[in-house]
């Protein structure tokens, strides 16, 4: 079992995880908003 879950306490992991998140956050905000935009326009 810890021989699985040792990549999830890489820092690099970590950091890409986050990075990953935050991206996919923003690009669906993004499309989010031009889909709204042309219903709205």
């Amino acid at each position: 079992m810890e021989g699985d879950l040792g990549w999830l306490r890489s820092p690099f992991h970590a950091n890409m995880i986050t990075v990953i998140g935050t991206l996919s956050i923003f690009l669906i905000g993004l499309g989010a908003s031009r889909v709204l935009g042309r219903k709205n326009g």
